[in-house]
């Protein structure tokens, strides 16, 4: 059954103008469950501003290519309320992935060389070695100078090359 609530003369005068009544705010208990129905959040994003003529209730569905962002806004009020606009939303960030996949896939990256380097800032003086993924930072005062802690650093690198 739907709610009913009185409103003001000045509220009835404003819809009889402007020709539609605002949309009503969803409801946040019923937002939270249809989100936490969602096995994949990431790239939906729920917009709910306040407004004179029942402001702006959505969801937004985004996909990020090479540092580029594209998005797509899917208003309640369009798709037949929340549920709808979610659905939606989730449809287009699917297709949109896969097109991005199938246009612009991303090469992998490839690793940076091992390496030894020294690092000298105010209060840190050492070698950073480097064997990718990994790093490790060897101070001079923990190994007993400069000449110690670059053997040191490249003993550790040694040890992790095939």
């Amino acid at each position: 059954m739907p709610t009913i609530r009185k409103i003001t003369a000045e509220e009835a005068a404003y819809w009889e103008r402007v020709g539609r009544a605002p949309a009503a705010a969803p409801d946040p208990a019923q937002i939270a469950a249809l989100l936490a129905a969602l096995a994949d959040r990431r790239g939906i994003t729920r917009i709910d501003r306040d407004g004179p003529a029942g402001g702006e209730h959505a969801f937004r569905g985004r996909v990020y290519v090479r540092g580029i962002e594209l998005h797509a806004q899917f208003a309640d009020s369009r798709h037949g309320g929340p549920a709808g606009a979610l659905q939606a939303a989730v449809a287009w960030r699917d297709s949109t992935r896969q097109v991005v996949a199938r246009v612009a896939p991303v090469a992998a990256r490839p690793l940076a060389p091992a390496r030894v380097v020294r690092a000298e800032y105010r209060r840190m003086c050492g070698w950073l070695a480097y064997a990718p993924p990994k790093r490790r930072y060897f101070a001079d005062s923990t190994y007993g100078g400069r000449e110690s802690a670059e053997a040191a650093a490249r003993d550790w690198l040694q040890e992790r090359q095939p």
